[in-house]
């Protein structure tokens, strides 16, 4: 009995120091194991929180290194209030921490990481849907709409694509009306466009038919971005067989939006879930949202601040319409426009544009 009374107060003498000395190294730095033998590099931030340093290397086990997994808010890790409190606690002891763990519901709002749309994993104010940095090593929404944009970029600067658009806008200054033109393929493959429409009003337009057509290009008398009718009428192209892929909008003060398509069966889904409200019958005006995303709409340029651009890009991300809103920079490429919503203490709603660079 004395040896074991003996060896209890050594331990209790000696961890005090060990711990001691593994906190002197760097009081602000917690590790977590990974299934190479490594530990990722936590650092605590000036809320008392431990956040990954995604922008730091790995490093190797470090002494005194642990994972933490009980499934309680018992005090095991010294540097913080309890375990719950601990970024790499494993409530369901899978290996797999709660801050990554897309089957476990970190912020307790009843919806699994791996589904919750405001889940916000690397913690850097811009929730998971609308982070063009997350996740990391998977596509994020930058990256989907690469592809399309470096498309939507080498087609604007064919000389056919340059030469159909001088003719729109001078047109344009001209009547100040919309005009359109279709942009297709040869037998050859080689870039071809259409005469331009010559039918159009001042807030409504006509794309001519044309053999092989991959895309079309019309403008906005005023400096509003693409449309309920162009995203609908664009939406209507974009068929299995269809070679039919981008629309281009050009604005009074120059700027040219683009609009593509990612994915058919959102399309799909969009068109059923979201059907377009047909204009009165005997007018010229163009289809809309229905009216709940009309009433948003308004709420997010009124209320919370948005430009019509950050709006757009925003309803069509919001109810994964398929389709994504691009926009020509200043060097001639277009990019991705996405718009992030935020929501203070209040349930106040602004929103900040977050495009891809």
């Amino acid at each position: 009995m004395k040896k074991v009374l003996i060896i209890c107060l050594l331990l209790l003498n000696i961890l005090p120091k060990m711990q001691n000395s593994a906190v002197a190294q760097n009081p602000a730095t917690e590790y977590e194991p990974t299934d190479h033998g490594s530990y990722i590099v936590w650092n605590l931030n000036e809320s008392g929180e431990y956040l990954p340093d995604y922008g730091h290397p790995v490093y190797e086990v470090p002494p005194g290194g642990s994972i933490i997994t009980e499934n309680d808010n018992a005090n095991t890790d010294p540097n913080l209030q309890n375990n719950e409190d601990s970024p790499y606690e494993d409530d369901d002891q899978d290996g797999v921490p709660n801050w990554m763990d897309d089957y476990w519901d970190i912020d307790h709002d009843g919806i699994n990481n791996i589904d919750d749309p405001d889940f916000d994993n690397d913690q850097d104010g811009i929730p998971n849907r609308d982070d063009p940095q997350w996740p990391p090593n998977q596509a994020g929404p930058c990256e989907k709409a690469k592809a399309a944009a470096l498309k939507a970029t080498t087609l604007s600067q064919n000389n056919s694509f340059a030469s159909a658009l001088n003719n729109i806008e001078t047109a344009f200054a001209s009547d100040g009306k919309e005009h359109g033109t279709a942009i297709g393929r040869d037998a050859s493959g080689n870039i071809t466009a259409s005469p331009i429409s010559n039918t159009g009003t001042q807030t409504t337009g006509t794309i001519p038919s044309w053999p092989n057509t991959i895309a079309d290009l019309h403008n906005h008398p005023d400096n509003s971005p693409p449309s309920s009718g162009d995203i609908y009428g664009f939406m209507d192209h974009i068929t299995p067989n269809s070679t039919y892929e981008t629309r281009y909008i050009v604005t009074l003060d120059g700027n040219v939006y683009a609009l593509v398509a990612l994915d058919p069966q959102g399309i799909a889904n969009f068109n059923t879930e979201h059907p377009r409200v047909p204009p009165p019958p005997g007018t010229n005006f163009e289809p809309t949202f229905p009216q709940g995303i009309v009433d948003e709409i308004n709420e997010i340029i009124q209320l919370g601040g948005a430009s019509s651009e950050m709006t757009t890009a925003f309803i069509l991300d919001k109810y994964n319409a398929g389709v994504v809103l691009l926009k020509q920079d200043n060097n001639g490429n277009f990019k991705r426009l996405l718009t992030t919503e935020n929501v203070d203490a209040n349930g106040i709603k602004t929103y900040t544009a977050n495009n891809c660079p």
